[in-house]
């Protein structure tokens, strides 16, 4: 009985000093990775600041140089990208230990509203190396780039649904479920749209069977709940807003993909 009690008082000191506080912290598996990032790139760290932000995991600050990109595109070579600093074999490491000018590494990098987000901080940044590796796991991923289809206008409280454009480029049948995420542009207080759970958990239990080759359309349903300094004009919020599609059965891997795309948040006064 006592050593029952000690295995449990282990477990949970290992899922507390493992779970992630927030959401930047999470761990992902390596092929939901690929699929999370907006950018896989070879880059050049060219300058290297720490940021520390209340309540949040100690950060760096990088300006990278897009040297070659597996994945998506970039308008400018010149980017910033924050990473955290909290590694889960290292545990927190100094942003000057971690980074050198002139360092070439592969990235996993996320969009976000001031330039970048690392994606799974310091534990997937890898090195030049690794590339052929990665592109023979993205070339398994059988989901296409989706496409929201038209510019997504959304009504604060009221039910939307995005009409989002899926495809099977594999070579076997697949069932794909999705989500719809996204924030406000160049606003100063909290820029997460906050969505209706309710209506995320609607969205996931809709399910997409697609045959090899086959493309359709996913609808997702979608409830924008805030916004940013209260008002009392009616106001058209630039946002953008994020599709998410994933396979249902994992056992074909934690494969993803999706699509960042321009909205329009309406704030109208009642």
């Amino acid at each position: 009985m006592r050593n029952g009690i000690l295995l449990l008082g282990l477990l949970a000191c290992w899922l507390a000093g493992t779970a992630p506080a927030r959401a930047d912290r999470a761990i992902f598996p390596e092929k939901e990775l690929i699929g999370r990032a907006d950018i896989i790139a070879v880059a050049t760290v060219q300058t290297v600041g720490a940021v520390s932000i209340s309540g949040r995991q100690p950060q760096a600050m990088l300006g990278l140089r897009i040297d070659d990109t597996l994945k998506g595109d970039v308008e400018i070579k010149q980017v910033s990208a924050r990473c955290g600093l909290v590694s889960v074999k290292a545990g927190i490491v100094k942003a000057e230990e971690a980074f050198t000018a002139g360092q070439q590494k592969l990235f996993f990098l996320q969009r976000d509203q001031d330039g970048y987000t690392v994606l799974n901080a310091l534990d997937s940044i890898l090195p030049v190396t690794e590339v052929g590796r990665i592109k023979e796991l993205m070339a398994l991923n059988p989901l296409a780039v989706p496409v929201i289809e038209g510019k997504p206008v959304l009504v604060l409280e009221q039910l939307h649904e995005i009409s989002v454009k899926v495809a099977n480029r594999g070579k076997e049948r697949i069932e794909v479920y999705g989500y719809v995420e996204g924030f406000y542009e160049k606003t100063v207080s909290e820029t997460w749209l906050a969505f209706d759970q309710e209506v995320i958990q609607q969205s996931l239990r809709i399910r997409l069977t697609l045959e090899p080759g086959e493309e359709k359309i996913l609808r997702l349903p979608c409830r924008a709940k805030q916004y940013p300094p209260a008002t009392d004009v009616n106001m058209e919020i630039p946002a953008l807003l994020r599709a998410v599609v994933r396979l249902s059965d994992y056992r074909n891997g934690f494969h993803m993909a999706s699509v960042w795309t321009p909205g329009i948040v309406k704030a109208m006064v009642k």
